[in-house]
């Protein structure tokens, strides 16, 4: 579906982290970084 939209796709994993890490933001660095990482990337794209 995305590829048929011709969408940038990345693939990130986080390995070892809990379902909703990201929603642990306040608590967990590597939820912090993925939110970091995600808008830095919409950022990118929507310009």
């Amino acid at each position: 579906m995305l590829e048929e939209a011709e969408a940038n796709v990345e693939c990130v994993r986080y390995d070892g982290t809990v379902h909703g890490f990201m929603s642990m933001a306040s608590t967990l660095d590597i939820g912090k970084r993925a939110i970091e990482r995600a808008s830095l990337t919409l950022k990118k794209e929507l310009k």
